[in-house]
């Protein structure tokens, strides 16, 4: 973390505060209480840092992708909350809509933030734990694709079973899933109908299968022998999912 020296800018001290890998969704909070600024990192104690020659300005908290590299890169935020006082804020479970804010100050002028209510919070990328379970999932009814989610590309620990009966619509799954196996009512057959695992939350972000996955009562792992993780999923007609891939290409 950076902090300032002067009001002038430009004598900046930065302070290493943990090590968080490229790609991993980790917590913090920043507290500037009676001219005290402290920082936590994943529920830790709070670091406390200098704030030198400041003298306790008038403040107030923005968040973006402040990228000081030469390179792209991609910052996501999955939850903001603000209190003022000494009571942390609660989770926040509440879907809000995509908001710009206009703020003077150092770094971009446009902060754009998202809540998406089926977020609480995240359980930790870990390990699971337990005999594997490779069983296919049982279909719900004739007209449901039920899908099976596992941690690895074996198909060993699952994290979730769901039963898909709305199609087109996206499914944010509970942990970070990497392959599927599915059991799909025998009336959906030949009617177009795929699935599709999404790299993002939402239904955005890299696709796999790029085609999608066929519909299909074979005991088979899907995707085989992929190794990327997956956050969220749909059961879509190719039209759709088309349009999804274009619509994706834009936002990126």
């Amino acid at each position: 973390m950076g902090v300032e020296r002067t009001r002038e800018g430009g004598n900046s001290i930065f302070t290493p505060l943990g090590q968080i890998p490229v790609g991993q969704i980790f917590t913090y909070e920043i507290r500037y209480e009676s001219n005290v600024l402290s920082v936590l990192v994943n529920g830790g104690a709070p670091i406390q840092l200098s704030t030198f020659d400041l003298d306790a300005p008038l403040s107030y908290f923005k968040c973006g992708n402040y990228n000081q590299g030469d390179s792209p890169s991609s910052v996501h935020f999955f939850q903001i909350a603000i209190a003022h006082g000494s009571t942390p804020p609660p989770p926040s479970t509440t879907a809000h809509a995509v908001s710009t804010i206009s703020n003077p100050g150092i770094g971009p002028s446009e902060v754009i933030w998202i809540l998406d209510h089926t977020i609480a919070p995240r359980p930790p990328v870990v390990s699971p734990t337990g005999a594997c379970d490779p069983a296919r999932p049982t279909n719900a009814s004739p007209n449901t694709v039920t899908l099976k989610l596992f941690f690895e590309n074996s198909c060993c620990h699952p994290i979730e079973t769901a039963s898909i009966g709305q199609f087109n619509k996206c499914h944010n799954s509970n942990r970070p899933f990497t392959t599927l196996k599915q059991a799909v009512g025998a009336n959906l057959f030949d009617r177009g109908l795929h699935i599709i695992a999404f790299a993002e939350l939402n239904c955005l972000g890299p696709q796999a299968p790029a085609n999608g996955i066929s519909l299909t009562n074979t005991d088979v792992c899907a995707p085989a022998g992929n190794t990327q993780t997956f956050l969220s999923f749909m059961v879509v007609e190719p039209r759709l999912a088309r349009s999804r891939q274009r619509m994706t290409a834009q936002i990126q």
